[in-house]
């Protein structure tokens, strides 16, 4: 009976000793391997730590380790996580302009789309030159795919406004027409006229990050910095950031005379 006593209780005590190992302790000593420790409690694996970390009510799971910071004074790493760049959390209708269309809301959700707008400026075009002559009509150039640059506007009702230009400056679409009318007075003159299609689009970013100004892909301007593209969707700078502190797990080697109060440890 003794005996059977003395192995329940041995059974107890370390069942007892690994439940508190899995449990969560305030940081203090980080003092064994496979340690993590995070916002004041220190957890027994990288993975639990990082979980908590990563339950950030706003940015929930979308942390990425971003710098390993090491000491040749300590074994234990800092780890550094921030967000990356976020897709707008709404994006309104795509806004296309031109004379004699009708303007649009740039905060409506029902704008007209690009051949509407093309129809309404030729009628309004021929309209303008009632009893003339259009002559080689055509478009000319395209939209830049996926887009030519974004910028910076304001504050919205969720949070950072920014818009996006599809018009490349140097070869915006267009419409090209050579025009003659009686008025003039001379039926072999045709005057050369232009008209430019603009295409827009405003988005607003998530709360708590801001716009990235910057170009798309393939039309950064000769002279400007290559940082300055940006990848479609991914519009919205995010400032939050976390770290917490790790010992890796290591083999453990002779390094020399150690008195007891030292860590030894080996490569990974």
């Amino acid at each position: 009976m003794y005996v059977l006593i003395q192995w329940a209780v041995r059974t107890f005590a370390a069942g007892l000793c690994v439940g508190l190992m899995l449990l969560p302790r305030a940081a203090g000593a980080q003092s064994k391997p496979g340690e993590a420790c995070y916002s004041g409690t220190c957890y027994p694996s990288l993975q639990q730590a990082e979980a908590v970390l990563q339950s950030d009510p706003q940015w929930n799971g979308k942390y990425q380790r971003s710098r390993t910071i090491t000491s040749d004074a300590s074994p234990v790493v800092t780890i550094e996580y921030t967000v990356p760049p976020q897709p707008p959390a709404k994006f309104y209708a795509l806004v296309y302009s031109i004379q004699y269309a009708t303007p649009c809301s740039a905060w409506s959700d029902s704008c007209l789309g690009e051949q509407a707008v093309i129809d309404e400026f030729m009628a309004g075009l021929r309209s303008a030159y009632s009893g003339c002559e259009l002559r080689d009509g055509r478009w000319s150039n395209s939209f830049a795919e996926p887009f030519y640059y974004l910028w910076q506007r304001g504050s919205g009702t969720i949070g950072d406004v920014g818009g996006i230009s599809f018009g490349d400056p140097t070869a915006p679409k267009r419409y090209e027409v050579n025009i003659n009318c009686p008025q003039w007075g001379d039926p072999t003159y045709y005057q050369y006229q232009s008209w430019t299609l603009d295409k827009t689009q405003w988005f607003e970013c998530p709360a708590g990050s801001t716009v990235i100004s910057g170009y798309g892909p393939g039309h950064v301007p000769d002279g400007v910095s290559p940082d300055m593209q940006r990848p479609w969707p991914y519009f919205c700078f995010v400032s939050a950031s976390r770290g917490l502190t790790y010992w890796p797990p290591r083999a453990a080697s002779a390094l020399g005379p150690c008195d007891g109060s030292c860590k030894v440890m080996a490569g990974d």
